[in-house]
């Protein structure tokens, strides 16, 4: 109904070729964009989120002639732009092309690109220089620097005839491009467009870019909601064709759906392929094979996919960094390996099957499954795809990856044609080429050690149904709607604007600020032909096209309201993937669309100057100088400047009614206008509102998703630290720790063999995970509430044990528990042995299949229940007899106990436990160790007792002891033993190559140089000192037929290295002593007997003699010139052969018992160890932590290969009585003492520990750990340092013990803050000091990048960001420092007082911002410490936590369990986290669009098309849902915006589970009352004002008198509104009252009488505001009050002790609306059937000469019947276009 007079016109004279339609239609859409980018500081990729708005402009063709279908003549689509269009009132207009884009950069297809395409005598250096498709005025200026610069890049650049011949083509290019003219350009095309035709609905090279990165938008025409199928299937998709795309995890929400919730891919013999195993809905079903989904051949797809890229490769060759990505396994980075295809299996199946199987969301969601089981049997099952299921299953993709890493299914397969041939050899084909880091290829030896799959690469993968192919026409694809789509047609859009509403950054392209206004427009469209390849602009009138009038239809907008409705409910639901992409479909939808462009058309805003306090930004001018200085604007700013309520002057939009407008598409009923005038008002001040850069939607939800984004990992965390995780052969906690109190399970375990580092005892109790989840969640109250939701059966007062039975129902699985149990465990595979063949193959598994591996489980036997050391079988009792031994002797105390009672420590019940007791021992204080361990025989002939016995070091599992039990240390001590030496140990050999005495010339043989400690003895008897042991297999410890089998030239020659009698000699030497037993008969010196050699006999008491050696061993440099101690052993021994009187006492040490009684067991462990006694344990006080500075032996460094002592004694007075060697042997003894050079000091003796330092006069001992930091390191003569380097090669560490009470509670860690020890280059590094520079501003957030050499990899190591704006520079000398700007060297030492000396503004429990003081109290936040600080704690030992007194048993070793599973864990607690995140995402929904729902809802009732359909009082009394929540005990929350309106929840305020909802009217709408203006004064002041324009006019919509309706209880007027009314929704009443807080519109005048803010109680039955006693608590933008029940309120503006007040203190008259809604009345059209005077229908009517004649009286008389335009005066007059001229007027 928009026609200008030339139209009416035209219509008479229209030719019949004007077949062709076309339209032009704006829409405006607000959509949220994530992308991925670089965090600077950790080099990690982050997703940010952007909220932009794009305004887009749809052409819709119509050929009207479905023989005649239409094409794009480009690969990359069609595109059009605006040339200009015609206003009816103000005639041409032309668009805004924007800064940044110009108007022939909108070609994806220049004709330039054409005509080089086309030319056949193209210079080639032109070719090369245009290697990009140039669409650019400064392209083409490129292309010509290029071809005339003589350093261009290109390889032969122009010279001679090929330079002028390229000049010659580019000069009309430079020319038409650069002056915009795109009919000279189309001229000089030597190819015209057309030659090439492509379907647009097969178009698919469209869809890899977004409405962020492109303008133009192609599709086919579908019939309805076009954009909206965009949005659904044509957006972005991760591309299938991309061999190095990275791993795919459902990019598309609609993918993110899976029919099962694990998978696997495994060798299957019989069908020699590797074949897709799954499990459909419960973790304990047995894995069976997949078949097919839905009548596809899973298996089918796996070789789709894994040939597609060899398919790819063999037609475009990879490039060198390709190929070296490549690798012989399945490439993590890859998608199509054979894991991510069965998890993106939707995806996949659409590729090669054309259409993927429905999910749970669509209507028809069930989906045959076929399964086969291990005896080939088949059977079909029906099931959903479900996002749920999806979730768990891409919980253990990687895992799933790393079990069959090794395994031959992951070898990249060989793709072959139906020929047969190889359609890509590639690295480790069957040429085993691979690509080198030199650049080029090399054979891989051995390549064929894992044989490669063959088979040939299907193109398709057909469904099959019934034995026929059949086509799955998918959901919501291209494919279901393809035959609605009418030949002939063709839609496109063009995106003329787009705003980043999160940086207010704008962009424009041919854009038209208001399109709608147009009546038609001049079009540029290029990409387009028919059938026969003619060009639109020769098809249609690109001239004149339409711009038609929006038609809201009402029940279509209900429709696509409800699914709005439904899909807020699913994604809030977690049925699918948590993303507002789900929801954008919605709002591509037509009806929305065009009833939203009504509003456009019913309102006028301009912008009226109001002074309010406001935290708004409330500018438009963006970049401009106030722009960027407001933090309320800049969010650059915003780091260091509050955006606190302030007074300005805020550019307020006032509707102006564009009464004509609605007078022509609304209803005549006044109350139903106002509801439309107020609801379209409240849509524009919503949707402004909504997408607010601070306070908008946006801001919200990246506030919450940050927070959560840190517990994502909670439960791989907890899993890891308490569960423990595989490395390196054993079960390991990632925890670390010093003491029991460290750890959640309660047990710090001993570091292992050559290891400093203590870590956590591992458990599956779920108790000490729900422990560490607690710690964990700390910071998120409402993950541990839904926790005993979830876990406890709702039950908010759930005990941590209840909570803990509920997650292992939960989280747990049925596996074999016990000794080495994983091997069979149903779900992870495990090749017995490692035994694999040379294709791959594993030869046999423990166990194939769930059955199979709970039989196994439960049949592999019994084992001792005393030790838990799955992990290392070796270390348990190894029959029943060694099990039941009667350790503690109290079998005949417990006689119904086979092997007595024992005390343990159990994690699991008493099915996880270990061995505590021990009995009373007398020990030999030899310990065995690696090859030398004691045997049992050994033992026994060593203390000659029958019931001596060998026990493994509990801690060392390379070490054991030889026992015997004894009650007491009389028994011990006192028994003396004779210990022989026999065949039980073999002579050791190895390969010697030489004797070097020295390091280096050992090295430079290529072998080990070895001290011989132990004076190694050869078969010729002569002494060496050091051996150079060769690398090889000739170790020490090989027997000489090993070493004669084995030695070769290389590894030098066979060598006895040491003796079976010495190595047994050299076992019993420890602390053994010889003795003569004389008896009566030696009495004294003279009775001893004499034996020749370096040995002495000397008489101790009760004719008793010890045979000792006159000489000892010197450590250091091993030049024995005298016996050794272990020769009095030997020389024991024989002299012992010949005489019995001579006896060797073997060294012994008396251990008493260790919870060897009930007793003892019961009364539980000590905190400080639970070897402790209850009395030992209250004498016991240390520190909490090993947490001070210190020493430590540096075990990383070899110290230049110079060997080095754990401690030494030296001499204190050197210099005096010993200055050299000789005085230095003298003092101490050749044999002990050595003098070091080095230092000028004599070492007394080294190794001998503490106590024999002790007994030697003016000596000082020297241990790393017993060493104070500051003596650590240093040179000097005496000196400390120099001795700790030198000799003992300490190094500082903060980690050493804290000695005293003082060092302990000063010491402790300044989190935030700096530390002692910093990692960067590999290792660990210890630092006094380090260079802290300032951050330098990046986009107004504080930033460590420009400090760092960005050129340079891993360039971001060495460099942290600390919270105080400060960043270390770990690697920088001090010399360096101090040339960098603002850098100081500062000391890495933390006190309490150094870390909690610096303050910053606190914004959340996690972070902190830039504010200082003044501008965080403007903010209502507090300044707090950065530093965290954790000081140490000197503990008192106590007794806590009993034992388990348990019979000793011989019991099934493993067991078929249920226990907790690590990614059964993982997962739950993931999907915990993220339903919060599903709230959050629904809730981002819900803010953007419900109250937008609710207004364009109301809109179409009353002006919508068929909107007799509507139900008035249900939608004009509708309200928007803004908050949907569940509250928990317990969980502090912020429910909704903490900006806008929100409830602020505490822990006490809900007393169980509470369901929560915030719903907001939409508005007041003043009600018309006209009958409170009389008829004739209705008439005068419609005749006054009805030539006054809104915007000049004092009366306003917001007005404080269309307001003012707050209510006495006397009923009269005492306030007026502010804001919109919520409704406060709880499933009971709160236990304590919460603060609701509503947002307050700036927009509405307040009169002067209405000082006082508060509330109102809003009646939605009679609609009354009856106002409430509680003064509003203001802050910003907010009114708040406290609340405890379900309430209705409204922020309100009143009087001072209104229930005083007798009469109405105000106005409820709103003339403003009256006068409106009269003054449509007059402007409606005619009624239907009735010829109106001035009508497009009369002018048709009478014929053109009619019109002529009367045109003048049609002008002046009629103009009431006539429908005015947006910005149309009273009295206008009326533009023509067409022969009169463009811009003349009649």
């Amino acid at each position: 109904m928009k026609f200008g007079l030339l139209s009416y016109m035209a219509i008479l004279v229209a030719s019949a070729e004007a077949s062709c339609e076309m339209k032009l239609k704006a829409r405006s859409v607000d959509a949220i964009t994530d992308s991925w980018k670089n965090d600077p500081v950790s080099g990690e990729g982050i997703m940010e989120t952007e909220l932009f708005r794009f305004d887009i402009n749809f052409l819709e063709i119509d050929l009207n002639d479905e023989e005649n279908p239409l094409y794009y003549s480009s690969e990359n689509g069609a595109s059009f732009h605006i040339e200009r269009c015609w206003h009816p009132y103000e005639g041409w207009t032309t668009p805004d092309y924007g800064d940044h884009f110009r108007k022939l950069s909108l070609r994806p297809d220049s004709p330039l690109k054409r005509h080089l395409e086309a030319e056949e005598d193209i210079p080639k250096c032109l070719m090369q220089c245009a290697h990009q498709t140039p669409t650019q005025c400064w392209d083409i200026q490129n292309i010509g620097e290029c071809i005339n610069s003589p350093n261009s890049w290109v390889e032969n650049p122009c010279t001679g005839d090929e330079l002028a011949k390229a000049n010659e083509i580019m000069n009309p290019w430079l020319s038409c491009l650069c002056d915009e003219d795109v009919d000279a350009c189309e001229a000089i095309s030597a190819k015209p467009p057309g030659d090439t035709k492509i379907d647009p609905f097969d178009f698919e090279q469209q869809y890899s870019q977004t409405l962020k990165d492109t303008w133009n938008i192609n599709l086919p025409a579908y019939p309805e909601d076009a954009l909206a199928k965009y949005f659904l299937f044509h957006q972005a998709t991760t591309a299938i064709d991309n061999p190095y795309g990275g791993n795919d995890d459902g990019a598309r929400y609609w993918d993110s759906a899976s029919a099962f919730i694990d998978m696997r891919v495994e060798y299957d013999k019989v069908s020699n392929k590797c074949v897709p195993k799954v499990k459909i809905d419960s973790v304990d079903e047995q894995m069976k094979t997949l078949v097919s989904i839905d009548g596809v051949s899973t298996q089918c797809i796996l070789e789709y996919a894994a040939g597609i890229y060899q398919k790819k490769m063999a037609d475009e060759p990879l490039s060198g960094s390709q190929y070296a990505q490549a690798s012989r396994d399945y490439v993590y980075h890859n998608s199509n390996h054979p894991i991510d295809v069965l998890a993106n299996l939707r995806k996949w199946q659409r590729a090669a099957s054309g259409g993927a199987p429905p999910t749970s969301t669509d209507e028809d969601s069930k989906v045959k499954v076929v399964l086969r089981d291990g005896s080939g049997n088949e059977e079909i099952i029906e099931t959903e795809l479900t996002y749920k299921k999806y979730q768990a299953m891409r919980g253990i993709v990687e895992n799933r990856k790393n079990t069959m890493h090794q395994d031959r299914c992951s070898v990249m397969p060989i793709a072959t044609d139906e020929a047969g041939t190889d359609l890509f050899g590639g690295p480790f084909g069957h040429e085993c080429q691979q690509w080198t880091e030199n650049g080029g290829y090399e054979t891989v030896q051995d390549c064929d050690a894992k044989k490669r799959f063959r088979f040939v690469y299907p193109d398709t993968c057909p469904r099959i149904i019934f034995g026929v192919e059949e086509k799955r026409v998918e959901k919501r694809s291209k494919h279901e709607f393809k035959d609605t789509v009418k030949a002939g047609t063709m839609k496109m859009g063009m995106v003329g604007r787009r705003i980043n509403l999160s940086t207010g950054e704008e962009q424009k392209n041919s854009y038209f600020p208001d399109l709608s206004e147009m009546e038609s427009c001049e079009l540029w469209v290029d990409g387009v032909v028919d059938s026969k390849g003619a060009s639109l602009k020769s098809l249609c009138d690109l001239k004149n096209v339409e711009v038609p009038e929006p038609t809201c239809d009402f029940p279509s907008l209900m429709r696509t309201t409800a699914d709005m409705t439904e899909a807020m409910h699913t994604l809030k639901s977690g049925a699918v993937r948590p993303s507002s992409e789900y929801f954008m479909p919605r709002l591509g939808a037509d009806s929305w669309g065009e009833c939203s462009s009504l509003i456009d058309n019913a309102l006028v805003f301009t912008s009226k100057q109001m002074d309010i306090e406001t935290t708004e930004c409330g500018r438009d001018d963006w970049g401009s100088p106030e722009y960027q200085a407001d933090p309320c604007c800049n969010w650059e700013i915003s780091s260091k400047q509050c955006c606190a309520p302030r007074i300005i002057t805020f550019p307020v939009p006032q509707a102006s009614v564009d009464t004509a407008a609605l007078a022509y598409y609304c209803a005549e009923d006044v109350d139903q206008l106002a509801t439309a005038i107020y609801s379209a008002k409240d849509y524009v001040e919503k949707r402004k509102q909504t997408t607010d850069q601070h306070k908008g939607c946006l801001h919200d939800k990246q506030t919450k998703v940050d927070m959560y984004r840190q517990f994502a990992d909670v439960g791989k965390n907890c899993s890891e630290e308490v569960i423990g995780k595989y490395e390196s052969g054993e079960q390991r906690s990632t925890a670390t720790c010093s003491i029991d109190e460290d750890c959640y399970t309660g047990v710090c375990k001993p570091a292992g063999d050559n290891e400093k580092i203590r870590y956590c005892q591992t458990s599956r109790s779920t108790l000490f995970v729900v422990q560490c989840l607690n710690d964990k969640l700390a910071g998120l109250d409402k993950a541990k509430a839904m926790m005993k939701a979830i876990f406890a059966e709702s039950d908010m007062d759930a005990t941590i044990d209840e909570v803990a039975d509920g997650l292992g129902r939960a989280a747990g699985r049925k596996m074999c528990a016990g000794h080495q149990g994983w091997n069979f465990d149903p779900n992870y595979k495990n090749c017995k042995n490692n035994n694999y063949n040379d294709e791959g193959e594993c030869e046999e598994y423990y166990c194939d299949n769930y059955d199979d591996c709970k039989t196994k489980c439960e049949a592999t036997g019994l084992a001792c229940n005393t030790n838990n050391d799955y992990w290392n079988p070796s270390n348990l009792p190894q029959t029943e007899a060694e099990c039941l031994v009667d350790k503690l002797n109290n079998k005949d105390q417990y006689p119904d106990s086979a092997g007595g009672k024992f005390c343990a420590r159990c994690w699991d019940g008493d099915s996880n436990c270990e061995e505590i007791s021990e009995p009373s021992v007398c020990r030999l204080t030899r310990t065995g160790y690696n090859t030398y361990k004691w045997t049992a025989e050994q033992c026994k002939k060593a203390t000659g007792r029958a019931d001596a016995f060998v026990r493994d070091n509990e801690h060392y599992t390379s070490e054991n002891y030889c026992e015997i039990p004894a009650d007491t240390y009389e028994e011990c001590i006192g028994a003396d033993e004779i210990a022989t030496c026999d065949e039980d140990y073999e002579d050791a050999w190895a390969c010697v190559k030489d004797y070097p005495n020295s390091y280096d010339g050992c090295e430079s043989l290529g072998g080990t140089y070895t001290y011989d400690t132990f004076n190694k003895g050869y078969p010729d008897s002569e002494i060496h000192t050091s051996v150079c042991r060769m690398y090889g297999p000739g170790w020490d410890g090989m027997t000489k037929e090993y070493v004669d089998a084995h030695c070769t030239e290389d590894l030098g020659e066979p060598q006895l290295m040491r003796s079976n009698r010495e190595i047994c000699m050299q076992a019993l030497s420890h602390e053994s002593k010889c003795y003569f037993e004389g008896g009566d008969e030696v009495s004294d010196q003279s009775g001893c007997p004499t034996v020749s050699g370096a040995f002495n006999v000397q008489y101790e008491s009760g004719g008793r003699c010890e045979l000792t050696a006159t000489g000892y061993y010197n450590y250091w440099n091993s030049d024995i010139t005298q016996t050794s101690v272990y020769k009095v052993a030997e020389m024991c021994n024989t002299l012992g052969e010949a005489e019995s009187k001579w006896k060797l006492s073997v060294g012994k040490i008396w251990k008493p018992g260790q919870f060897d009684t009930k007793e003892k067991c019961e009364v539980g462990a000590c905190n400080m160890g639970y070897h402790y006694t209850e009395e030992q344990c209250g004498q016991i006080e240390r520190c909490s932590r090993w947490a001070c500075d210190g020493c430590e032996k540096d075990w990383t460094s070899s110290n230049n290969g110079k060997f080095v002592a754990d401690n030494v004694c030296v001499y204190k007075n050197t210099g005096s009585d010993v200055s050299d060697e000789v005085s230095c042997h003298n003092k101490f003894g050749a044999d002990m003492a050595e003098w070091n050079a080095e230092l000028g000091i004599c070492v007394a003796n080294a190794n001998k520990g503490e106590w024999q330092c002790d007994a030697l006069e003016d000596t000082a001992y020297y241990e790393c750990r017993e060493m104070q930091a500051d003596t650590c390191a240093g040179a000097g003569y005496d000196d400390a340092p120099s001795i700790a380097k030198t000799l003992l090669n300490c190094r500082k560490t903060p980690s050493a013990e804290c000695k005293t009470r003082e060092s302990c509670e000063s010491s402790g860690e300044c989190r935030n803050g700096l530390r002692r020890r910093y990692w960067f280059d590999g290792e660990q590094h210890y630092m006094d000091n380090v260079c802290v520079a300032p951050t330098k501003d990046e986009h107004g957030r504080s930033s460590c990048a420009e400090l760092m050499d960005q050129s340079q990899p891993n360039y971001w190591e060495g460099v942290e960001q600390l919270q105080d704006n400060t960043c270390v520079l770990m690697k920088k000398t001090e010399s360096e420092c101090s040339l960098i700007e603002g850098a100081v060297w500062t000391s890495t030492l933390e006190t309490r007082s150094t870390c909690l000396d610096k303050e910053k503004c606190k914004v959340s429990d996690w972070m902190f911002n830039d504010f200082d003081s003044a501008e965080c109290a403007k903010c209502n936040k507090n300044f707090e410490y950065v530093g965290e600080w954790h000081g140490n704690k000197w503990q008192v030992g106590s007794m806590s936590d009993s034992f388990h007194w348990l019979d000793r048993k011989w019991d099934k070793k493993n067991k078929w369990v249920s226990e907790v599973d690590s990614w059964r864990l993982e997962h739950v607690m993931r999907e915990l986290v993220e339903r919060l995140a599903e709230e959050t995402e629904a809730q981002f929904v819900q803010c953007m669009y419900t109250g937008l729902m609710e207004s364009v809802k109301k809109i179409a009732c009353v002006c919508g098309e068929n909107r007799s359909e509507c139900d008035t009082s249900s939608i004009f009394n509708g309200l928007a849902t803004i908050v949907n929540t569940t509250a928990y005990k317990d969980a502090r929350e912020i429910a909704g915006n903490e900006l806008t309106t929100f409830l602020s929840l505490e822990k006490a305020s809900v007393a169980d589970i509470n369901n929560v909802t915030l719903e907001e009217g939409g508005g007041y709408v003043p009600k018309t009352n006209t009958t409170i203006v009389r008829e004739d004064e209705k008439r005068r002041s419609l005749r006054n004002k009805e030539h006054r324009n809104l915007k000049e006019n004092g009366d306003e919509l917001n007005s404080a008198s269309c307001m003012t309706v707050v209510k006495n209880s006397h009923g009269k007027l005492v306030g007026q509104l502010v804001g919109n009314c919520v409704k406060a929704n709880f499933s009971q009443a709160l236990a304590e009252a919460s603060t609701l807080c509503l947002d307050v519109r700036n927009s509405i005048e307040i009169a002067d009488v209405f000082d006082v803010a508060g509330f109102a109680d809003y009646d939605p039955i009679g609609g009354g505001y009856t106002a409430r006693e509680e003064v509003a608590v203001v802050t910003g933008g907010q009114y708040c009050v406290t609340v405890s029940e379900t309430s209705f309120l409204c922020p309100i503006h009143r009087v001072e002790g209104y229930e005083e007040v007798t009469e109405d203190m105000g106005s409820d008259d709103c003339e403003l609306v009256v006068n409106i809604v009269e003054r449509m009345k007059l402007t409606k059209p005619c009624e239907t059937g009735v010829l109106c005077v001035g009508s497009p229908e009369f002018f048709i009517a009478l014929g053109v000469v009619t019109i002529m004649a009367i045109l003048g009286c049609v002008v002046l008389g009629f103009v009431k019947c006539c429908r005015r335009r947006k910005g149309e005066s009273m009295k206008h007059e009326i533009n023509l276009k067409g022969a009169a001229g463009e811009n003349s007027m009649l």
